[in-house]
C-alpha cells in the first residue's frame, strides 16, 4: 500500500518563498548524501536477511521488496519530510522535484552491465520516488517530468532486478520479490486503460539531472565584505574618505609599478599611497643591498657567474653574515 497523503493541501499563496533554496548547494549536497544514505541501507538491508537470518524459508521472498523498503524508509525519518516543505507552492514543487532528481540521478545509473550492488541502488532510488511521490498532498505535483534516459532505465529496471532480487531459495507459494519492482513500474508509466504520473520529457536535460544553480556563501565571507550603511530597507554604497585622508601618489611610485605617468596622478586613498610608498622604499632597499653584495664579492670568483646576475640567496647570505658582524 503506498504511503498515506498529507491532509492538508498545500496553498497556492503563502507569505514568501524559498524556492530557490531547493537548488543551493547546502541542500544540494546533503540530499544527495541522504538519498545515498537511503539506498545504501535498504542494499545492506537485503543483502543481509538470508544469508544472516536462521529462518525455515526465505524472508525476501516472505517480505518482499517494497516491504523491506518501507521499514528502511521509515527507519531513516523520510516520512516527516514532507511536511516540512510548508504551505507555498512554488517552494514545495521545487523541493519536491529536487528530491525527485536525486532519486532519477541513481535509477539511470542502472544498466545492462551494472554490477548488483548499482542494481539494488537503483532498486531503491525506484521505490523511494514511488514513496516520494505518494508521500505528497493531492495537486502538490501533477507530474514526475523524466528525461529519456531515466525514462529508458525506469522501463528495463524490473528485467535487471530479476536477476538480483529473486536470487536464493524460491518460495513457491509466494511472488518473488521482483514482483513490487513490476508493479511500481506498472504505477508509473501507466498502462493502455490507466494514465501513469511519469511523463517523458523530450528535451535533451543535463547530467547530473539535480544541479546546484544557488551558491550559499560561508559565515565567514560575509564578515570580510564591506558593511553598507543606512536604515533597514535602503541600501547605500559605503561613504567615501574624508578630504582630509587624500593624498597624491608620487610619480616615482606610479614608474616602479609600471602604471603609467602621463598628466597628474590619480587621486587615491592614504592607505594605498602607504603601501606604493613602501613598494618602492623596499625595491630601493633591494637594489642598495644587491650592489653592496656584488662589491663585497667580487673578488672571489666562486662567488659570482660571469654574465648572470647575483642571485637572492647569495645577498642575502651576505647581509646576514654582514648584521651577524
Amino acid at each position: 500500500m503506498p504511503p498515506s497523503r498529507e491532509a492538508t493541501p498545500p496553498t497556492e499563496t503563502a507569505s514568501c518563498s524559498f524556492a530557490a533554496l531547493a537548488t543551493s548547494t547546502a541542500f544540494v549536497q546533503a540530499l544527495q548524501r541522504d538519498v545515498h544514505i537511503l539506498i545504501d541501507a535498504f542494499a545492506l538491508t537485503w543483502l543481509w536477511l538470508d544469508p544472516h537470518v536462521d529462518a525455515p524459508t526465505s524472508l525476501r521472498w516472505e517480505y518482499g521488496a517494497m516491504a523491506v523498503f518501507q521499514r528502511v524508509w521509515a527507519r531513516n525519518q523520510w516520512p516527516q519530510v514532507s511536511g516540512l516543505l510548508g504551505s507555498d507552492m512554488r517552494t514545495r514543487r521545487a523541493f519536491i522535484h529536487a528530491v525527485a532528481n536525486a532519486f532519477l540521478d541513481r535509477i539511470a545509473a542502472s544498466g545492462p552491465a551494472s554490477e548488483p550492488q548499482t542494481i539494488l541502488h537503483a532498486v531503491g532510488a525506484l521505490l523511494g520516488l514511488y514513496c516520494w511521490w505518494h508521500a505528497q498532498p493531492e495537486g502538490a505535483w501533477p507530474a514526475i517530468r523524466v528525461d529519456p534516459a531515466a525514462y529508458t532505465a525506469i522501463a528495463s529496471l524490473p528485467e535487471l532486478a530479476r536477476s538480483v532480487l529473486d536470487a536464493g531459495p524460491e518460495a513457491s507459494a509466494s511472488l518473488p520479490p521482483s514482483a513490487d519492482v513490476w508493479y511500481v513500474v506498472q504505477q508509473m508509466l501507466g498502462t493502455a486503460n490507466t494514465p501513469g504520473y511519469v511523463h517523458l520529457y523530450m528535451e535533451p536535460r543535463h547530467v547530473p539531472r539535480l544541479r546546484a544553480l544557488t551558491t550559499v556563501m560561508p559565515r565567514k565571507q560575509f564578515e570580510a565584505c564591506p558593511r553598507l550603511v543606512g536604515h533597514v530597507g535602503a541600501t547605500r554604497a559605503p561613504q567615501p574618505a574624508p578630504t582630509s585622508e587624500v593624498s597624491s601618489v608620487h610619480e616615482d611610485v606610479w614608474h616602479d609599478v609600471g602604471m603609467p605617468s602621463e598628466g597628474q596622478a590619480p587621486v587615491t586613498s592614504t592607505r594605498t599611497a602607504q603601501s606604493l610608498e613602501a613598494l618602492r622604499h623596499a625595491q630601493k632597499e633591494f637594489a642598495r643591498a644587491q650592489k653592496s653584495a656584488e662589491d663585497a664579492v667580487a673578488w672571489d670568483s666562486s662567488s659570482w657567474e660571469e654574465g648572470r646576475p647575483l642571485s637572492l640567496p647569495t645577498i642575502l647570505a651576505y647581509l646576514q653574515n654582514g648584521s651577524a658582524s
